[in-house]
């Protein structure tokens, strides 16, 4: 119970609920609220059916699913968060359990969530990406080199 109350954690909430407040786009987790008081840290989202990594586990998803749809909601989301001014936001945790669905029509649409591993860009690179599976190659390496804008 201490760790979870503790002044590191609760810098990494509210870090993690500016970040969040600042996202306002239709393919990026809406959040309505959020609460740090008394100890009782609580974000208050949309609520959506399911996540990527759900629908994995069920069954294979098809090329035009992925293509029309998910992919291009993924992107769009991702593409709002780097153009953010003035600094651009690094979600960092890209996963197939940050990304979720809900339906539309007959197809799954897709949002991103979960700000715990994001960061803002400056002129250098940050270490140790959220979900090493998903990073690219050159995170993992010490021959970064700096985003150029």
């Amino acid at each position: 119970h201490e760790l979870i109350l503790s002044p590191h954690n609760r810098r990494l909430f509210e870090r993690e609920m500016s970040i969040a407040s600042r996202c306002r786009h239709q393919h990026l987790l809406q959040l309505i609220g959020a609460t740090n008081d008394d100890g009782s840290r609580l974000f208050i989202t949309e609520l959506l059916d399911t996540d990527l990594r759900n629908i994995l586990t069920q069954r294979a998803l098809h090329q035009e699913e992925i293509v029309s749809c998910l992919a291009l909601d993924v992107a769009r989301g991702l593409n709002f968060l780097h153009l953010n001014k003035p600094f651009p936001i690094i979600h960092r945790d890209t996963s197939s359990s940050n990304v979720l669905l809900w339906r539309r029509d007959n197809c799954w649409r897709a949002k991103l969530s979960d700000y715990g591993a994001a960061n803002f860009m400056r002129q250098h690179m940050t270490e140790n990406p959220g979900a090493r599976i998903y990073a690219a190659p050159e995170a993992l390496t010490s021959q970064q080199s700096p985003k150029v804008r």
